[in-house]
Order: structure tokens, then sequence, then C-alpha cells
């Protein structure tokens, strides 16, 4: 588990090490994950205090495999909790950490998922992963392959829920733009659930086109193939082109 959390961690860049304060200050740590402070062991940094709660979690493999978005948050907050109660301080101001990696916990639980050793489906993950890059796409895919109706209903249902209600159509140019907004708001406030929602009916209406274009004779895809599909292709020089050319489109397509 703890190679799992540094390998994802390290090639996907989300910033473990990094613990700050309610304040957004940087908690300093050493470079070295555990020292020994009178014959005491401290844990340092957020990627080994992520791992160790990580081993900890009851059933682990099973809720890979069900899946269950508590874990996501579980996950998400590893580091803040482990780091709240075992490291030492000397006030309580000093202790409040704020530690939250929504996009590390959704890549881990995606990847372990595939492989988590109880599964009838071997290699097909559980979880849908969140970063930037599919926060900025997902949203076109969705007026592409999603009714107008459902767009709306999601949005709808999560606006009160985010960012106290301000997240309405009304301020919003398109639909993309109006589920971006509603995306980043989730995965600010560790909602998976209604994110994967979202996700799921991509998901799903990518793979009904496909079968009515006779295009499923290698089956359905699932949440691996869309995220090489939005995520390796459009990271980099790439995302900074489809940015242009998205933003005309979001005003301009007739379907958002």
């Amino acid at each position: 588990i703890r190679q799992v959390v540094y390998v994802t961690d390290h090639i996907n860049s989300t910033h473990l090490t990094a613990l700050k304060d309610k304040h957004q200050k940087q908690v300093e740590c050493d470079s070295a994950e555990v020292i020994v402070n009178k014959d005491k062991c401290v844990l340092k940094g957020g990627a080994y205090l992520t791992a160790e709660e990580i081993i900890e979690i009851k059933n682990l493999r099973r809720l890979l495999n069900e899946p269950d978005p508590k874990l996501v948050r579980t996950i998400a907050l590893a580091a803040q909790e482990r780091a709240r109660r075992e490291k030492q301080c000397d006030s309580e101001k000093q202790c409040d950490i704020n530690k939250n990696n929504f996009s590390f916990a959704t890549k881990f639980c995606h990847h372990a998922s595939r492989y988590s050793g109880e599964t009838d489906d071997p290699g097909k993950a559980k979880y849908c992963i969140y970063d930037k890059v599919v926060g900025e796409v997902l949203p076109y895919y969705a007026c592409a392959y999603m009714p107008a109706a459902d767009i709306e209903d999601f949005c709808n249902r999560n606006a009160e829920k985010c960012d106290g209600g301000k997240i309405t159509k009304s301020r919003y140019s398109s639909s993309c733009f109006w589920i971006a907004a509603t995306i980043k708001e989730l995965a600010a406030s560790d909602k998976y659930e209604e994110y994967a929602d979202l996700y799921c009916s991509v998901r799903d209406g990518i793979n009904n086109w496909r079968k009515d274009h006779g295009s499923l004779a290698k089956g359905e895809i699932s949440f691996e193939e869309i995220d090489s599909l939005i995520w390796y292709y459009f990271k980099g020089a790439r995302l900074d082109k489809a940015r242009k050319l998205l933003k005309g489109l979001g005003g301009d397509w007739g379907l958002c």
C-alpha cells in the first residue's frame, strides 16, 4: 500500500507531501518522513501519513470493489487526520492541519480497485478519476452524450449543495461552464458520489452512442478508457489549445 501511495502521488503530481494549516500556510516538515525525537518516532510528510492511514482502513479490498463513496473522502483527508492526531505541536493552533487531496484519493481508488483481488471483473476500475484536466474537459463530453434534461437535473440537484447555492445556471454563458463550475465545487467539498453520478452518465451516454453506431464489438468502455481518452490526450499543450477551442464551442454549440 505504501508503494502504491508513493507511486500514484509521484506519477500524478498530487502533492501529498505538502501539509498546510487552516490559513493555507506551509507546515514545515523535514525531508525525512519519520524522525526519532528522544526515542519517540514522530511522523512527517503527507505521503507517509496517507499511507499509514490507508493501511488501517478495515475491509479495504471490499470497499475498493463495492465501491463506497465514503472511502474517497477518508483517503482524501487521511494525512490531515493522521497529522492532527500524531504530529507533535506546541499548541492546538499549530495542529490545525488543512490537507484535502480529493484528486489523489480518486486516483488511488481508481487504480487500486482494478487489482483489489476481490472482483469478478479484474482490470476494471470501480472508481472514476478527478483532476483539473478531467474537470475542464468532461463537461463537453457531457453536453455531447447526455440529454440536456439530465444535465440540467444534475446541476440543479447540486446547486444548493455547492457554494451556498451560488452555482446557478444564470451565472454561466453555457451549460458546459455550469457543469464545470459544479464539478469544481463537488471536488472541493468531497462530494465524490455526486461527481461519479455525472461521470457514469457520460460513460453510459458514450456506450449508448457506440451501440447505436455498431461500435461495441470489443465491449463497452469503462472509467479507465474514458480517463485515458480525456487525460492522456488533453494534458499539457493539447489542453491549452483545447481551452481556446472549447471556450468558443461552449458559447455557440447548440447542445451547450
